[in-house]
Order: structure tokens, then C-alpha cells, then sequence
């Protein structure tokens, strides 16, 4: 009997052992927001304690995803602009200043179904008047943006156009767009749009379902 209770007594000792180190890997603060410094490795483990902390025992868990908040695209925006699909499908972080807030750098979405750009405070406030569906031009079809980056030396993004019918070429091509945001943050205007040609373009949308050498 008395060997039996060791032995659960070892079983409780070990799960407790475990507890501890999950609960010493999954340490984040939870007021953390998203920064573009927060991406950068070296900036991680700085914040998780450096050079001769837990990070540098085998036991911690270097390699790991841990989530901090989340919030339906929908509910971001303080006005929708009577939209009811939001097919985000890309993201960026990149810097705007906007006298009325304290925020400095937010993230930039596309849309694969909206001729818009979201700015969302890094935050993730729900319905907060800062976060605004910028340039959104109701009459117009589906933009197929499927990627934005931002480019520094310029202070433009450029949004990848999944694909598009190329006159020149006369077959499908992805195509660039560089925007610059207008003064007020409220408004972009497209600066230029690029095409590009493929070593082998591509015969269909990646939800193709056809087998064989055309899918």
C-alpha cells in the first residue's frame, strides 16, 4: 500500500514538473502588442529575459506561437460601410501618423473582395473609430489583392493583384499596384500598376480542382 502512494505520489510530482515548464514556455505579457520590432527574433528573446534567462535551458520552448488576443475582422471597424464579406488576404505593419491618435505604426490589410485597405491599431480594439476601411470604393468588382508590402524608401505599399488578363501577352499575369496614402489616411491613389510574366504562368486559381498536368 505504502509503495502504491509513492508511486502516485512520483506520477503528481511529474505532471506538476510539467505544468511548470509549459506554464515558464508559454510566458508572454498579455498587455504585448503587435509591433514590427516584436517580429525580429533577437527582440523576443531580449524581452523574454536574454542572455542567461530560461530561454537558454533546453527545457524552453524557443521555437513557438502563442496567442495573444483575437477579434472577428468584422468587429474591428467602427464603420463597415454596409460590407458583409471581408476576405482578408494579406498584411502588413508599416507607420502613419494621425494627430488624433497615439498610435504610430498599424497593420495594413487587403482584401481579396473589396477595393480597400483596413487599418487596424495594433491593439485590436473592437469597433474602434480608428480603424477604418481606407479608400473603400463600393461600385467597383473584386480587387484580387492577395499580398501588400510596404516599402520604406518610398512610404507606398505595393498590393500584388492575384491575376489579371495581360493584352500585351494575351494570357493571365499577376499584376503590381503601388499606393501612397492621401494626407488625411483616409484615401490612397494608385501611383502606377505593373504587370508581370511568369516562366510558366499559371493555368487556373490555386482552388482548382482539375487533376493531371493542367491542374
Amino acid at each position: 500500500m505504502m509503495l502504491r502512494r509513492g508511486c502516485i505520489s512520483a506520477i503528481i510530482a511529474l505532471i506538476c514538473i510539467s505544468c511548470i515548464e509549459d506554464a515558464i514556455a508559454a510566458r508572454v505579457p498579455e498587455d504585448m502588442a503587435l509591433r514590427s520590432s516584436d517580429l525580429k527574433a533577437d527582440a523576443l528573446l531580449k524581452q523574454q529575459g536574454g542572455e542567461g534567462s530560461e530561454c537558454e535551458e533546453e527545457r524552453f520552448r524557443k521555437s513557438m506561437l502563442t496567442l495573444i488576443k483575437e477579434m472577428p475582422l468584422i468587429g474591428l471597424f467602427d464603420d463597415v460601410k454596409h460590407e458583409t464579406k471581408f476576405e482578408a488576404s494579406g498584411m502588413t505593419i508599416a507607420p502613419f501618423k494621425d494627430k488624433r491618435y497615439t498610435t504610430e505604426e498599424w497593420l495594413w490589410i487587403v482584401f481579396d473582395n473589396l477595393h480597400a485597405l483596413g487599418r487596424v491599431d495594433r491593439h485590436f480594439e473592437f469597433a474602434a473609430k480608428q480603424n477604418m476601411l481606407v479608400g473603400h470604393k463600393p461600385d467597383e468588382k473584386d480587387s484580387q489583392f492577395e499580398g501588400i508590402t510596404y516599402v520604406e524608401s518610398t512610404g507606398h505599399f505595393l498590393a500584388v493583384e492575384e491575376v489579371r488578363y495581360h493584352e500585351e501577352h494575351g494570357t493571365l499575369h499577376p499584376f503590381t499596384h503601388e499606393l501612397r496614402l492621401m494626407a488625411d489616411g483616409t484615401q490612397y491613389e494608385t501611383i502606377q500598376v505593373r504587370g508581370h510574366t511568369l516562366a510558366k504562368p499559371a493555368r487556373c486559381h490555386s482552388s482548382c480542382t482539375a487533376g493531371g498536368a493542367y491542374g
